[in-house]
């Protein structure tokens, strides 16, 4: 039988039918993280952040908004993910800019997914700083601070007698 048939049954005889159910499940996990800019205002698309998987290689990348977030954007999940979890890690990825400090630190981000048994997944997302400890959320410091040189002269003037 192909999909969408229908048939009936007569009476004292015997059908065969096949049938195939297939199940599908998915949701989402949006990773989060924070710029925070100390001794100057924070501007949006400041700073930029990765999410790399346990191998390395970049997933996503954001810059941050007006109040210092990284939103990295939904990782999809299937039905052959329940079960699982997946290990990210959220580093700061741009230093190209002058005059600041930069956070070398690097969280961990671990996704469970489970199955909810309707279709849908139900993720759980838990960060760890550099320690392992569990923390709210990654957060990288950076500093503004110039640089540059300045040449300073100065003289003196004696006023009332001579100079010796």
């Amino acid at each position: 039988m192909q999909d969408g048939c229908t048939g009936t049954i007569q009476g004292n005889r015997t059908a065969v039918a096949h049938v195939t159910n297939v199940y599908e499940a998915s949701g989402s996990a949006c990773l989060l993280a924070r710029a925070i800019l100390k001794g100057r205002t924070l501007q949006r698309h400041q700073f930029q952040s990765e999410i790399r998987d346990s191998e390395g290689t970049v997933l996503r990348t954001a810059t941050n908004e007006e109040d210092g977030t990284f939103v990295f954007g939904a990782i999809g999940y299937t039905a052959a993910d329940a079960g699982k979890t997946f290990e990210y890690l959220v580093v700061e990825s741009d230093r190209m800019n002058a005059g600041y400090s930069y956070d070398d630190s690097t969280y961990t981000a671990l996704v469970g997914v489970y199955d909810n048994g309707d279709g849908t997944l139900r993720e759980t997302v838990q960060y760890l700083d550099a320690r392992g400890e569990p923390c709210a959320m990654p957060s990288f410091d950076a500093g503004g601070h110039a640089r540059g040189e300045i040449e300073l002269s100065a003289w003196k003037e004696l006023v009332g007698r001579a100079y010796d």
